[in-house]
């Protein structure tokens, strides 16, 4: 748990400078904490993207089975 803590908050520190991070997970919870965009992959092609702000588990899940398919603007 605190190594996983001290990864979180390097990701948040190097965020708040304005650096790009790429982070691969399955924990969706985690990922909208530590993450401004996600990209959900389905059969190897991107399915969508969403700010996390409008993601949800209900629809990322709904994404990773193929439905729900979305873009959000760039």
């Amino acid at each position: 748990i605190g190594a996983a803590r001290f990864i979180h908050e390097k990701f948040l520190d190097m965020r708040a400078k304005g650096c790009g991070i790429v982070v691969i997970g399955e924990d969706l919870e985690e990922l909208m904490v530590l993450c401004d965009r996600i990209a959900v992959m389905y059969e190897g092609r991107i399915a969508g993207t969403l700010s996390s702000a409008d993601a949800t588990v209900a629809r990322l899940g709904l994404m990773m089975t193929g439905a729900g398919h979305t873009e959000e603007a760039a």
